[in-house]
């Protein structure tokens, strides 16, 4: 109910380095559940800006099989951000079967990203319409049209976006690329880059003005000419905006019953599964010799899990766990297909963690499962990581943020497309240099810093990383002491 939502009203997040109040309302909230007749629906709130307007509120009919084709358009048109485009936006299959196009830096061509740019603006633009298009106003007296129109100047600066669901709705809804500037199909001829890209970027992708800034909107924004059928990187809303889906606790599902705060003691204690698939081993031998130069994190184990037999004990009280792994889906199984590949890519029962088979069966392990005390007091960060790999299906992530909640995960950051082991690890440096000591962002933050960091050398792909989590979560000194 948007009685439990009222619970958290606003995220201490900064979405700028100065002048930033540190503390933002959450201005729109969407609420997947059942429409009460065997369907499901999205219901939106809007908060207004106070001065004597009303909040938006309304639903939108929504039926995950008839959207099918439209979401895996989305993911199709992310995943080949690997790849270079054509004069036309396309990408072959031949080069789908060969190496990334990025270059030594995870970079990619001024051409190339304003080419990415315009791929992905058209689908999230019919994602927008798809969620928005058919609002019911809710006895406002607003016709959809003006309510749509009502809700862009609600989000006309950064702002925090809250998406919840029912337990029993495991179905995703790709936010991050969700693109707000109309674009015409009938004006296609008219449809440009904003003047921005091609002001502060660089023919070699970098963004040279201003460096690694991150601005609450385009400074562009208010120009005529910038509210129709423009491509903008803050069109997007996994760039503009900081979105937080929480996962409420089963038993009792609201979302203030999500924890904010992972505690630790004087170090950040990491948990740490890999892939041993011999095509990826020495990048992530590199990249944990590089986590292992972080002063702030410390490695539960020596050697990381490569298997459930290793990685059991680990996950007994922790603080962070961090899987770098194959996302697969195990076709044989209908039931609980998911599963994370850790150790070697086999049938071995031992390196394959199923969301429910193994976590969820894990939990009534009452001689070896999870500390639940320590997880309830500590509250976990889970980072799934999952590189070269595009077994995961929409929902599939959900399972193990589900998984991981109910035993008392605090958050779930992860990712359902492929990524290259070299993107994903240099994600998940940033990411972790970022949420420990000295910076100790909030993860909310962290994921829009980063997606920004990438952006500005002409790279999309922090758009597939969600946060199952409240924005403003973030690590924290335990209180109760070591």
């Amino acid at each position: 109910t948007y009685a439990e939502l009222q619970a958290l009203k606003t995220r201490q997040v900064h979405f700028e380095a100065e002048g930033d109040p540190g503390e933002h309302p959450v201005r729109l909230s969407l609420m997947m559940n059942s429409n009460g007749n065997g369907g499901h629906r999205i219901v939106v709130k809007a908060r207004q800006d106070g001065q004597g307007t009303r909040d938006l509120v309304g639903h939108t009919p929504y039926d995950p099989q008839a959207v099918g084709a439209i979401l895996q358009n989305a993911r199709d048109a992310l995943f080949d951000c690997y790849f270079e485009r054509d004069e036309f936006g396309t990408v072959t299959d031949a080069q789908r079967d060969g190496p990334p196009a990025f270059t030594d830096k995870n970079g990619k061509s001024l051409a190339q990203f304003k080419r990415d740019l315009g791929t992905l603006a058209i689908q999230g633009s019919a994602l927008f319409s798809l969620a928005f298009d058919h609002v019911k106003t809710d006895g406002s007296g607003l016709t959809p049209a003006i309510w749509q129109r009502e809700l862009i100047k609600t989000l006309r600066e950064s702002a925090v976006i809250q998406i919840t669901r029912v337990s029993s709705a495991n179905y995703v809804f790709p936010w991050s690329l969700v693109y707000e500037y109309p674009l015409i199909t009938a004006e296609r001829g008219e449809w440009r880059v904003c003047k921005i890209v091609n002001e502060e970027w660089a023919q070699d992708g970098t963004r040279q003005q201003p460096a690694g800034e991150t601005h609450k909107r385009c400074k562009y924004h208010d120009e005529p000419w910038h509210q129709k059928n423009v491509i903008c990187p803050y069109g997007f809303w996994g760039l503009k905006h900081i979105i937080e889906e929480p996962q409420s606790i089963q038993d009792s599902p609201t979302v203030a019953d999500v924890g904010r705060r992972v505690h630790f003691a004087d170090k950040l204690d990491l948990a740490v599964s890999i892939t041993e698939d011999p095509a990826l081993v020495n990048k992530i031998a590199t990249h944990l010799g590089n986590m292992a130069q972080l002063p702030e994190i410390r490695f539960v184990t020596p050697q990381p899990a490569t298997g459930w037999k290793s990685l059991r004990p680990n996950l007994k009280a922790p603080e962070i766990v961090y899987f770098l792994c194959h996302g697969e889906a195990d076709e044989q199984n209908t039931l609980d297909s998911a599963y994370l590949s850790i150790g070697a890519r086999d049938n071995d029962p031992d390196h394959r963690i199923y969301a429910v088979g193994t976590l969820g069966a894990w939990i009534r392990d009452l001689v070896d499962g999870p500390d639940t005390d320590a997880w309830a007091h500590q509250r976990p960060l889970i980072f799934i990581n999952g590189c070269h790999t595009n077994g995961l299906r929409p929902g599939h992530i959900v399972s193990f943020a589900s998984a991981f909640t109910s035993l008392g995960a605090c958050g779930v950051l992860g990712t359902e497309v492929r990524v290259p082991i070299s993107v994903a690890t240099e994600v998940a440096e940033s990411f972790f240099k970022k949420i420990a000591p000295p910076q100790q962002m909030t993860v909310g933050e962290a994921l829009r810093q980063l997606r920004w960091e990438l952006v500005n050398k002409g790279n999309v792909l922090g758009l597939a990383y969600s946060l199952y989590g409240l924005a403003d979560l973030k690590v924290e000194t335990d209180p109760a002491g070591p």
